[in-house]
């Protein structure tokens, strides 16, 4: 297109001025050349931008004046000139300068098949595509500019010559014909641009060919002109880098160096990427593009450091940051004004550079040539740490993919970008480092390329003569040498020949192409770059759209547009119409599936790329719509509108999919759990009879072209919601041309119009665009179905003589084809009369109206939900049977919300129930079904926003009790209307909270409680057992009151037995028991009802000894104080249930299920306990004596101040049970960290496993890294107690039998007690760690592993090894028992297997055919198979199927992709699951040898499978964290579908899932459990049937880094990774004040030496704090100028502070000048970790991080000392007693004492590192501690270990003694401090806990105290039984809370006053 007019830019004379405008695309400038020579040689005047465009000048000036005063524009037509702005805007401003008759202003010329549409179809065009050569082409040109010179301003002669004005014959001049061909005038004179009347143009010399027929180019090359960046701004100037440029070219050509044939531009334009230097860049480029005679194609710019606008990126980060948001990387503003460089250099050609993808694909289709240019400017921006060289994985891929298809091709394929590949040592000055991502880079996108051209390896200011040729693997790279110097390259089939200077010789480089076409060159029929197949199903949905905008618009003009990326699924066009005289555009992309987020910022960002070239830009979609965040974040710039909304409709496919989708997931109308309902239609003269499927019904009635409305009527919880919603869920499947909106009418408000209402509905349900004229029509013509629920809901109050005054709302809509359907309650109008007269009457105005009534559930209804809720008929069948022995219960059930009500209770409560033979009523469950009844009534009538409040529970409850009291005192059981409204205001008189009127609440309590109405229009209960009910209720709630003697109802009229049984459930026994003696005692009224109702109820409670109660399932009942003496429970269940105070004196209960029951004071004496199960039970002061105990389990139950004979308490039953006194109690704390991060080592070959179940599920182990094993509770998830006897982590935990076998990092397997935690034996394996840790079943048998390949069988129980296996040459990986325990199979890196006889200790067989390592080899459940799974050398893991017996390969199955970690078999031996790396689960029948396929790919490696012991699951869990969980269905063909509730995935990886072995106990419930562990430091447990993760096991993560005692050490600070200071009382453990930073966080502190001194504190941001030390009060801060303060020392007065800062210096600080600096120590070559101030002086002493111990002194600043001889990190540093000598310790383990200046004495401990130190205040003691969480006091002189102290779980980190040394305190990485006395023998006296919510201090006697909230961080635990703080105080008198100031255990006699 155009830039200027001339380039002085003058006015030109009349007679001068130009006579045409030529506009174009640049991508078409061989044929604009060739129109304007055409027209010049033919004596006319051109402006053409190729020719006329000079730098500096103001395009939008010169286009203006180049269309204004020009005779006409040409405009040259392409599918490039339709991507035009610039062009556009050319000739539109042509047609404005003659409208009336624009063909004379503007002449178009068509060059390709580019369609003509819109107003530019109106003008007739000069077509040279159907020319037939250039002489045709030439005529049709002429003759159309001399019709348009013609039409407007003729000329009188020939043109004049340009060089001599006025000559005759020119243009003008008088005699002249402008009809004549004018004859080119003789050119005489020269200019260097061979035009001499136009001086400064860049015409060239020579015609250009016709494009048409542009001659094959000769030769087997292609020439490259590399240039690296001028750096424009930086004082080179565009006309001097051009003329020195084009000399040395030319210098170059005359040495037979070829023409460039493309120009690649390696970054650095500009010197700072500002919009000046960036206009300097563009001329260049301009200039030197016509030159070289190049098209703008054959120019290649990638962008560099310099060009990226610092101050740009600079103010995009501040307006993020005043914005409040992040900014997002590659921070795209900062290539802000390169992008206007790049798109005006490439205007109307196809190429990209934008935000979505700033980087650019050159293709040069001419020269069978791709560039790929790439931008490693991608992490640059104004922050100095983010200025280097990236590219980045995803422009990296992106290159290598798209370059895949030109290499495919053939095509030569070069690399262009700034930044070398690597570091090169740079001459001249500093390099310029290499990318990043080099690594990547030459892994990903290298292989792809033939050549890659870099920019300079110096800094853009040096200098360097020599350009760089080096190779990158394989493919060679050329480096420019430096700004502007460029290097000529010719490439040919031989390789490359190299020219950079016209006084050096040519270099030559033998190359190789690879997949390169050859000859190499531009070829007679090049190849085009690679096209997008076409898509019928894009090009239907593009059609469609242009039809509706050609409906929309009239006379639209369409317009097609490239799309620039072939990843891009839009079709793009652009509209063009005219409104009221106006011109208006639309571009329009159409997207005929699903519309992604990429898909819309690549829209914009197209759209932004444009500039606004349009008025709209939408994106028209066929699918489902994006999420309305992502649309929103677009909105500034693109419109996006599904189909539907395109077209002028309102777009609803959304919403109903909402909609269905939440029908459909919604737990309380699950789908699958509707069941046809009966109905009966109504008319005022009668009612029909019953009929089946009713949504069916509806379906059939509002499938048609009419009105329908439709009135659904029905008592409450009848499914009348359900059914509308089903309808709802339904209509759209089966009904696709109409649109259900689902309303609940209790949202309505009564100031709306119900058209309000429903726009109300769809705008809060997510629909956006709402065109209410849209929305009329479609309701009108019935394309939308209003389905209102709950007409009863329209409004919380109202009367029943009002009852139906809102239905006018919604009969307003029901006009024309309008289909409605309303629901409402039967009970909610007062008669059936009223609905036909105040209702039907409405509806009978109506087409098709229909009045229909719910019916309830017929037994086989009930049946068949059962069925479906349960998914088994078995289940719903045992269900059924256990309501109907259930009196009542099922004549409720046929109500179908109360069914939902009674199949929520659970089996036990209806099996208790069932089961008891009317010894327990259903009292409990009447509780709960009617309580959750009234809850959601309470919920139904509080109505919508902004309505007044219904009533609440408490009302109805009163309401519906008088109700059922005035119905029992009357005998009746039917109310009237009148009675209903008097006894409801009686009730409720006084309510003084509510506005609601008397006939309102009537109203509400009968139209929303537990009645129902008559068909005689009367008033009822549901049931007449409610009634029964809520009177017992009642008399319970009386005999519970203040009041004495009989409750008024007990003494009103003789109870019914269910009545009774009933009050005797609901009332408190205890109650009952002293009221039964009360009356029974009084023999005045033998027959009064209150003697009567006493002897019954006292039958009740005495429950006879002949009662049947064998078997009886009674799991959570509350049976508390019922005598049960002698009674036959044999094999009962009693599970959970509450027998507080029960007797049970010679009960049988053998066999008996007890887990859990809580028995406390019960009387057991002489029951039989045998084969009983009482785990987890509570027996607090329980009565054993006499009890027999054979055979019966006592797991963690808590016998604590029980009655026992003294032979039950030494029975071995009792082995595992809490008994109190007499065990010890310790204190638990809740461990740090849960969990390992890996296992044998960090490759994660052998995988941990560190977590198992117990055999019979009741306890749960896990490993931690800190060498603990967490014992838990199964059932809650709380940890119980930690084993300690690992000094690493723990990754190997397995249970058999009645052990508990863990192995660790520390090459030690532990063989522990499970029940008791002690430890048995301790086996020592190697010191590098042991794997792998296997357990017989039986627990006869354990294998252990090490890494030399050794394995060891050993007897757990004696701590012996029985067998040494020798043979495996490698680690072993794997071994697995036989189920017999006769053999095992071992499996080991080197693919060998081996098979062993236990009894011999001989290899009967080495298994062959493996390939790689094997991971996994294990017996089949039968033993007569066994499998193994192998690496599979890169080929993928085999699985294969062996016979146990001979070794024989039965089955290899072959289709893992990856090696094969993992392998589980089902519980039946005939299914086997495994799990590769690649992420599949794949299933295999072993015995037929066949693959079941692949159950899913996780998204990571697939680290363990495992079914469940029942096999009816299979759990798997992988790298990436994911969980996965199936269900086991069939029998001969497994049926395997995902668990509709997965359970939650690790943040990082999951190790290993097991699950928790079921019980005999547990037979009666679904309690299956799925736990998980990974390296996020928790576990997880899930409970499968609940579908939750109800319970979580996690570490706290806290740390102590810092303790320190006070000058009077009377009190002690405590700093944590919690960022406060905690100070303790040191005698009374008091937390005396927490210290806090003022927006930071306080990392450590210390006390001053000094008396009243401070406390300093460092912060993370490097401030230091002072408080006082007596108070805590803030006093001042300073900062110590670092980062991070890493530690902190006291002068000894206490005036001095040093602190060791972030630069490896150490400040000191003098405080009593208010922080003024002293002095900084700065020759250290690393952190330093430690100060420490010699007292009374003013040296101080450093350990440092490299190694060495310095002295210093502190005024002078000077080194005394450089003590050498740690080996590492050294951590700590302390002056003695007496100033003689210095310790020293670090990471090499070694404690050094020095003295003078040199080594005097070295003492190690375990030799691990050593992170505290601390030296006694008097004695020449000191202590150390670190990784072995040992504390060891060391004598200074004769290094004789004095003490060691343990007890800390986690590494120490600090160490310091009291000022009188008789206490040391400590703290680690357990998170708490913990105090010693050191007097005689040291002793641990208190451990503090410091938490944000409160703190406490514990005694290793069990006594504490705490404050805040405190819990789930510490109890007490006997045995593994748990005991919350309190739990023991009534009973152990030892185990307390003390007082705030009482002084802990052994510390009375030590310190002062705290």
């Amino acid at each position: 297109m155009v830039r200027m007019l001339s380039e002085g830019g003058t006015q030109s004379s009349p007679g001068e001025r130009p006579l045409f405008f030529v506009s174009y695309s640049p991508a078409d400038e061989a044929w604009a050349t060739w129109i304007a020579w055409t027209l010049e040689r033919e004596g006319y005047r051109t402006v053409i931008q190729a020719w006329d465009f000079t730098a500096g000048t103001n395009f939008i000036d010169y286009m203006d004046r180049g269309v204004s005063e020009s005779a006409a524009v040409i405009a040259v037509l392409s599918q490039n000139y339709a991507r035009s702005r610039y062009g556009r805007m050319e000739w539109q401003a042509a047609l404005r300068a003659s409208p009336d008759n624009p063909e004379q202003r503007l002449i178009t010329v068509r060059i390709d098949e580019a369609p003509i549409d819109g107003l530019l179809a109106t003008i007739t065009y000069i077509d040279l595509v159907a020319a037939r050569g250039e002489a045709e082409a030439r005529e049709m040109l002429l003759t159309r500019a001399r019709d348009a010179l013609n039409g407007r301003a003729p000329a009188s002669g020939r043109p004049r010559f340009p060089g001599s004005p006025g000559s005759p014959g020119s243009p003008g001049s008088p005699g002249s014909a402008a009809s004549s061909p004018p004859v080119p005038p003789q050119r005489t004179g020269s200019t260097r641009n061979g035009d001499p009347w136009y001086p400064g143009r860049l015409r060239p010399r020579t015609a250009p060919v016709f494009p048409l027929n542009a001659p094959e180019r000769e030769g087997d090359h292609i020439s490259i002109l590399h240039l690296p960046g001028p750096d424009f701004g930086r004082g080179n100037e565009p006309d001097d880098t051009l003329h020195e440029l084009r000399g040395d070219l030319l210098e170059l050509q005359d040495a037979e160096a070829p023409r460039p044939d493309l120009v690649v531009v390696t970054g650095n334009l500009t010197a700072s990427g500002t919009p000046r230097e960036c206009g300097q860049a563009l001329s260049f480029l301009t200039s030197l593009r016509a030159q070289l005679d190049l098209r703008p194609h054959q120019v290649v710019l990638v962008p560099g450091a310099e060009d990226v606008s610092l101050k740009a990126c600079s103010s995009y980060f501040s307006s993020c940051e005043a914005d409040e948001v992040t900014p997002q990387p590659p921070y795209w503003e900062k290539w802000r004004h390169y992008a206007k460089l790049f798109h005006e250099f490439y205007e109307g050609i196809d190429r990209v550079f934008a935000a979505d993808q700033p980087w650019t694909l050159f293709p040069v289709p001419e020269l069978n040539t791709v560039v790929a240019g790439f931008n490693s400017t991608m992490a640059y921006s104004h922050r100095p740490e983010d200025q280097f060289g990236y590219v980045g994985r995803d422009q990296i891929t992106w290159f290598a993919e798209a370059l895949h298809q030109y290499e495919r091709d053939g095509w030569l394929r070069i690399g262009a970008i700034r930044h070398p590949l690597e570091t090169l040592a740079a001459t001249g000055g500093p390099g310029v480092g290499a990318i990043r991502d080099a690594e990547a880079f030459q892994r990903l996108a290298a292989p792809r390329l033939n050549l890659l051209l870099h920019g300079p390896v110096n800094d853009p200011r040096t200098t360097r003569r020599d350009p760089v040729d080096t190779r990158l693997g394989t493919l060679p790279v050329f480096g420019a040498a430096a700004p502007a110097r460029f290097q000529l390259l010719k490439v040919s089939a031989s390789g490359v020949t190299r020219w950079h200077s016209p006084t050096a010789p040519a270099a030559e480089f033998r190359e190789e192409w690879r997949r390169v076409r050859t000859p190499l060159g531009p070829q007679a029929f090049p190849s085009q770059a690679p096209r997008q197949e076409p898509d019928p199903v894009r090009d239907t949905f593009t059609d469609q759209v242009k039809e509706i905008c050609r409906a929309k618009w009239q006379d639209v003009g369409i317009r097609d547009v490239t799309v620039r990326r072939s990843d891009d699924p839009t079709t793009q066009f652009v509209a063009t119409w005219k409104r009221d005289g106006l011109v208006f555009q639309s571009r329009i992309a159409a997207l005929p599936g699903d519309p992604r987020e990429e898909d819309l910022a690549r829209f914009a960002e197209q759209v932004r790329a444009a500039e606004g070239t349009t008025a709209e830009n939408v994106l028209v979609y066929g699918g489902q719509a994006p999420p309305r965040d992502v649309v929103e974040r677009f909105a500034d710039r693109i419109r996006v509108r599904s189909f539907l909304e395109f077209q002028g409709l309102i777009d609803l496919r959304a919403y109903v999919a909402d909609q269905t989708a939440r029908l459909s997931s919604d737990r309380a109308y699950r789908p699958e759990l509707y069941l046809p309902q009966r109905y009966r239609e109504i008319t005022p003269r009668s009612e029909g009879g019953g009929h089946g499927r009713l949504v069916d019904e509806l379906l059939d009635t509002l499938d048609t072209e009419h009105g329908r409305f439709v009135l659904l009527l029905g008592d409450f919880g009848h499914g009348k919601t359900f059914s509308l919603r089903e309808l709802a869920r339904r209509l759209p499947e089966q009904s696709a041309h109409l649109t259900p909106v689902f309303i609940p009418l209790n949202t309505f408000d009564r100031a709306h119009s119900l058209m309000g209402l429903v726009t109300t509905h769809l705008a809060n349900h997510g629909v956006t665009r709402i065109d209410t004229n849209a929305l009329q029509y479609m309701i009108r013509q019935g394309r939308i179905v209003l389905l209102f629920d709950g007409f009863d809901e329209l409004v919380n109050r109202v009367s029943y003589d009002r009852a139906a005054d809102h239905l006018q709302a919604l009969l307003d809509a029901a006009v024309d084809n309008t289909k409605i359907v309303v629901t409402s309650r039967t009970q909610h109008f007062k008669s059936t009369e009223q609905v036909f007269t105040a209702l039907g009457e409405r509806v009978g105005a109506l087409p098709q109206r229909r009045v229909l009534t719910v019916e309830s559930f017929q037994p086989q209804q009930i049946k068949e939900y059962l069925e479906r809720t349960y998914h088994s008929r078995e289940k719903a069948e045992q269900r059924y049977d256990l309501l109907a022995g259930i009196p009542n219960l099922l004549e409720l059930c046929g109500n179908p919300r109360l069914l939902s009500f009674v199949t929520a209770l659970s089996h036990e409560q209806l099996q208790s129930v069932a089961g008891a033979g009317r010894t327990l009523s259903a009292a409990g469950l009447y509780e709960e079904v009617l309580t959750a009844w009234l809850e959601f009534e309470v919920e139904r009538g509080s109505g919508g926003p902004g309505a007044a409040p219904g009533l609440s529970l408490e009302d109805l409850w009163k309401a519906v009790t008088s109700l059922a009291v005035r119905l029992w005192e009357t005998r009746r059981n039917v109310l009237r209307l009148d009675e209903l409204a008097e006894t409801t205001g009686r009730a409720l008189d006084g309510l003084t909270r509510s506005h609601m009127t008397a006939e309102e609440r009537a109203q509400a309590v009968g139209a929303g409680s537990l009645l129902v109405r008559t068909e005689d229009d009367l008033f009822q209960f549901i049931h007449s057992s409610v009634v029964e009910w809520l009177i017992a209720r009642e008399a319970a709630r009386q005999l519970a009151g203040p009041a004495e003697g009989t409750p008024p109802l007990l003494a009103a009229r003789p109870l019914t037995q269910l009545a009774v049984e009933f009050f005797c459930d609901l009332a408190d026994r205890g109650d009952c028991q002293a009221w039964v003696r009360q009356v029974l005692g009084d023999d005045t009224s033998p027959d009064s009802p209150a003697r009567q109702n006493a002897v019954r109820v006292n039958h009740r409670l005495r429950i006879p000894a002949d009662v049947a109660l064998r078997g009886v399932v009674l799991r959570g009942e509350n049976l508390s104080h019922r005598d049960f003496s002698g009674v036959d429970f044999t094999g009962a269940d009693l599970g959970e249930t509450v027998l507080t105070g029960a007797k049970l004196a010679g009960a049988d209960l053998t066999g008996v299920n007890l887990t859990a029951a809580n028995l406390d004071d019960a009387d057991l004496s002489g029951a039989c306990l045998e084969g009983a199960d009482l785990s987890r039970a509570r027996l607090i002061r329980a009565d054993l004596r006499g009890a027999r105990l054979s055979g019966s389990r006592w797991a963690r139950a808590a016998l604590v101040s029980a009655r026992m004979d003294p032979e039950q308490q030494a029975a071995p039953e009792l082995r595992s049970a809490a008994l109190a006194p007499g065990m010890p109690v310790d204190v638990g704390l809740r461990p740090a960290a849960v969990g390992v991060p890996y296992g044998f080592d960090i490759n994660h070959v052998r995988l941990p496993e560190p977590m198992a179940y117990a055999r019979d599920g009741e306890l749960l182990a896990v490993g931690t890294e800190d060498g603990g094993v967490l014992m838990c509770d199964p059932d809650d998830g709380r940890p119980l107690r930690t084993l300690r006897g690992h000094h690493g982590r723990v990754y190997a935990v397995k249970f058999a039998h009645d052990l508990l076998v863990t192995g660790g990092a520390d090459g030690h397997v532990v063989i522990w007690d499970p029940a008791t935690g002690r430890e048995r034996h301790r086996l020592e394996v190697h010191p590098d760690g042991v794997w792998p840790v296997v357990v017989e079943p039986s627990g006869k048998l354990l294998v252990t592993g090490d890494k030399e390949g050794l394995v060891t069988v050993w007897d757990p129980a004696g701590g012996r090894p029985v067998h040494h296996l020798a043979g495996h040459a490698a680690p072993v990986y794997t071994a697995g028992f036989s189920p017999d325990g006769a053999l095992l199979l071992t499996g080991d890196a080197s693919s060998r297997v081996r098979m062993w006889d236990l009894a011999t200790g001989q290899c009967v067989r080495e298994i062959d055919g493996h390939r790689g390592s094997v991971y996994r080899a294990a017996f089949a459940p039968d033993g007569r198979r066994f499998v193994t799974a192998d690496n599979g050398d890169g080929e993928g893991g085999h699985v294969r199927v062996w016979e146990t017996g001979t070794g024989r390969l039965l089955h290899d199955f072959a289709g893992h992709p990856e090696r094969v970690y993992t392998l589980s078999f089902h519980p039946d031996g005939k299914w086997l699951a495994s799990g590769d790396t690649s992420g599949q689960v794949r299933l295999w029948d072993v015995s037929v040898g066949a693959s079941l396929g692949c159950l899913e790919t996780l998204g990571g490696g697939v680290y363990q499978v495992r079914f469940d012991p029942a096999g009816k699951h299979l759990a798997a869990c992988g790298s990436n964290g994911s969980v996965r969980l199936w269900t086991v269905t069939g029998t001969s063909t497994p049926d395997l579908r995902q668990h509709p509730k997965q359970p939650e995935p690790h943040r990082g990886s999951a190790w290993c899932v097991a699950f928790r072995p079921s019980r005999a106990a547990d037979a009666s419930s679904d309690r299956s459990q799925l736990v998980t562990v990974g390296n996020d430091g928790g576990a997880h447990i899930w409970e499968i049937a609940a579908g939750r993760g109800k319970r979580l096991v996690n570490g706290h993560n806290r740390r102590v880094v810092a303790v320190s005692f006070s000058s009077d050490g009377e009190r002690i600070s405590v700093g944590g990774n919690d960022g406060a200071v905690r100070v303790w009382a040191a005698r009374t453990g008091k937390c005396l004040a927490t210290l806090q930073g003022r927006g930071d966080r306080l990392v450590s502190a210390l006390f001053s030496p000094a008396p009243e001194g401070q406390v300093a504190a460092a912060s993370n941001d490097g401030d230091v704090y002072l408080f006082s030390s007596s108070d805590g009060e803030y006093q001042r801060q300073f900062d110590a100028n670092t980062e991070h303060v890493w530690a902190l020392a006291f002068g000894g007065d206490g005036e001095l502070l040093a602190t060791a800062n972030d630069d490896d210096t150490v400040g000191v600080w003098n405080l009593r000048s208010s922080g003024g600096h002293v002095t900084t120590l700065a020759e250290h070559a690393g952190r330093v970790r430690s100060i420490a101030f010699r007292r009374g002086s003013e040296r101080l002493a450093t350990g440092c991080d490299d190694s060495v111990v310095r002295i210093w002194d502190v005024r002078g600043g000077a080194i005394r000392h450089t003590l050498r001889g740690h080996r590492d990190r050294v951590y700590g540093v302390a002056f003695g007693h007496d100033n003689s000598w210095l310790a020293s310790a670090g990471w090499d383990g070694d404690v050094i004492i020095w003295r003078g200046g040199a080594e005097a004495l070295r003492m190690r401990g375990s030799g691990e590192r050593l992170w505290a130190l601390a030296a006694h205040p008097s004695q020449p003691l000191l202590a150390a501690a670190g990784d072995d969480r040992v504390i060891r006091i060391w004598h200074a002189e004769t290094g004789a270990e004095v003490h060691a102290l343990t007890g800390h779980t986690g590494r120490v980190l600090s160490l310091d003694f009291s000022p009188d040394g008789a206490l040391l305190v400590s703290g680690g990485e357990d998170g708490v401090a913990r105090l010693w006395t050191l007097d005689g023998e040291p002793a641990l006296r208190g451990t503090f806990l410091g938490l944000a919510e409160g703190w406490a201090a514990l005694s290793p006697t069990g006594r504490y105290k705490s404050h805040g909230t405190v819990s789930d961080e510490f109890w007490h635990v006997i045995g593994m039984t748990r005991f919350e703080p309190g739990d023991l105080e009534e009973h152990l008198p030892a185990v307390r809370r003390m007082a705030m100031g009482e002084v802990l255990p052994g510390l009375e006699t030590t310190g002062g006053n705290a």
